[in-house]
Parts: C-alpha cells; structure tokens; sequence
C-alpha cells in the first residue's frame, strides 16, 4: 500500500495555482473569476493580472467594480486590469488594534478580560479573510504579521507595567485563567506570556480560522474552495467583537451544512442537528437570509430556512 500524503504536503503542491488560472482564462462565471482574485493567493500576480486583462468580458467587470473610475475609454486594458485587481485585492476598514490603557491597568480581573476580549476580537476580525488562506497557505500575509507585531507590543508594554506595579501581578494571573476558559488563544497568549506562562508559540494562536482553510484545500477541487471560502468569508464578516469562540466548531459544522443546501450535488436537504441551533439563533438566521438571494439556489435556501426555523 502506499504512504498516504499528507494535508501539509497537498498544500506544499500548490496544485490550486495552475487550476486557478485556467479557470480565469475559460471559465465565463462571473462569480468564479471574483473568487479566484479576491480569495486565491498567487505566487506570480503579475502573470495572473495578464490572464485577467486577456478576459474577453474584462470591460464588463471594471464596470461592475470600478464604478468610481474616470470614463472607462480613457484608460487602456493594462490599466483596467490592474485597477480591478487591486480592487479585489483592497482591504478597507482594517485598522490597528486600540486598547484602553487606563481601564486595563485600574480594572477588575473580569474587567480587564472583557476589554481584552472585545478589543482582540475586533482586531482579528477587521483582518481581510485574504490573509487568513495566504496563513493557511504559507504565503505573505501581511495583515496578520502586523496583527502579531501588535501582540507582542502590548505583551511587552504589559510585562513594564507588572514590573512597574507589582501589586497588579495577582489581577493578571486571574485575566489569564479567564481568557483560557474562552477559547480566544491570541488574547490568552498576551497576557500569559507577559506573565511568563505561554505554552504554546504565537503563529498558532489563529489556528481556529487557519485549519478549515487547510481542510478544504487539502481536498484538491477549486471548485469546492471557491464555495466554501466564500461561505467562511461571508461568515467571517458578519462576526461580532463579542462572538463566543467555543462556538466556532459547532459553526463549522453548520457552515458546511449550508454549504451542502446550497451547492451540493445530493438533491437533499441535510438535516440539522438542533442541538447546534440553540446558540447565535438571530445572526444565523440573518446569514441564511442575505444569501437567499443566490442566483439558481433561492429554492434550496427556502427549504432549508424552514427546517432551520421550523
């Protein structure tokens, strides 16, 4: 028999490069050539931008995303391409995270974990979803190294201040052990490593959102990564700061389930574990919604909204 390979070694292939680029070249789905730039990282962007400028309907989607540009027989198919590419590619709305200094030096244990709880939260989820795969996959993801930068400075500036107050020592133990119980291991990390207790390295802290993208990678259809990362990104949008994460297995489960309603080949409707629904009721119920609209799918979401709410 042979040996069977590997997740890490299907992912080191990087088989999807070449698949993808075949598809911006014959594929006339719109939705395909819009996933493949936003969500697709590649080594060679410039050889991929070339594939793109070549599309026979690129005018249609500069149109379509590049509505704030100049009138559109100004500027030549270089240009258009490389526009739509970085439009694709932009990320609004990412910012650097912000503490409060002062209510995390004068509050209580449960204070200082809900502040550093909702303030990391807010941090990881204004990252692009772009650079959660470019993790996954190995490459430059530059969003989420200034993420950790900005991890191991408050980490720092926390170690000066036990240091400079002593007395505070036992509070942050205490911050500690909370964030342990609440599965964010990036806000956990901070604060037990500016105690000297961290058991486990930094570049792991994200794994929750880095290993369902190895997971469908490593299954070697572009199509399926197409869809379920554009699953995982919708969700990943609409998170709030304040989201449990010892939930966010039980999401995977039912963000595959919608998957399989909405694109599986089975003409079925999967059934539902209704154990998995009691939590997060409303903002599941809004996801399903704003996808209801799914060109060819509306019939397939409406069932499975009923046997959701029903």
């Amino acid at each position: 028999m042979g040996s069977e390979i590997s997740r890490e070694d299907v992912i080191a292939s990087k088989w999807w490069e070449a698949k993808a680029r075949k598809m911006l070249i014959t594929t006339t789905n719109i939705s395909k050539v819009e996933g493949i730039c936003s969500l697709i990282p590649f080594y060679d962007e410039t050889n991929t931008i070339g594939l793109l400028k070549a599309r026979p309907d690129l005018e249609k989607l500069f149109a379509l995303h590049c509505r704030d540009q100049e009138d559109l027989s100004s500027l030549t198919d270089d240009v258009k391409a490389i526009r739509l590419w970085r439009k694709f590619r932009s990320s609004p709305g990412y910012s650097e995270v912000q503490l409060n200094w002062d209510s995390l030096l004068s509050g209580t244990a449960c204070e200082i974990a809900d502040i550093f709880y909702a303030d990391i939260c807010r941090a990881i989820f204004r990252v692009p979803f772009l650079d959660f795969v470019k993790l996954a996959l190995g490459s430059n993801a530059f969003f989420i190294r200034s993420l950790f930068n900005t991890a191991c400075e408050v980490r720092d500036t926390l170690q000066r201040r036990i240091i400079d107050d002593p007395s505070r020592k036992d509070i942050y133990i205490e911050v500690e052990k909370i964030l342990e119980m609440r599965h964010l291991k990036l806000a956990h990390w901070i604060i037990a490593s500016s105690l000297s207790k961290t058991s486990y390295p930094l570049h792991t802290t994200l794994d929750l959102m880095v290993d369902p993208v190895k997971n469908v990678f490593a299954l070697r259809s572009l199509d399926l990564v197409l869809k379920r990362l554009s699953v995982f990104d919708q969700r990943f949008q609409q998170i709030n700061q304040k989201y449990k994460w010892s939930d966010w297995s039980a999401d995977l489960d039912f963000w595959d389930r919608t998957y399989q309603a909405l694109w599986s080949t089975i003409q079925r409707i999967p059934t539902v574990n209704s154990d998995m629904l009691k939590k997060d009721m409303d903002d599941r119920s809004r996801f399903l919604a704003s996808i209801e609209s799914i060109r060819g799918k509306r019939g397939r979401v409406v069932l499975f909204l009923e046997r959701f709410r029903g």
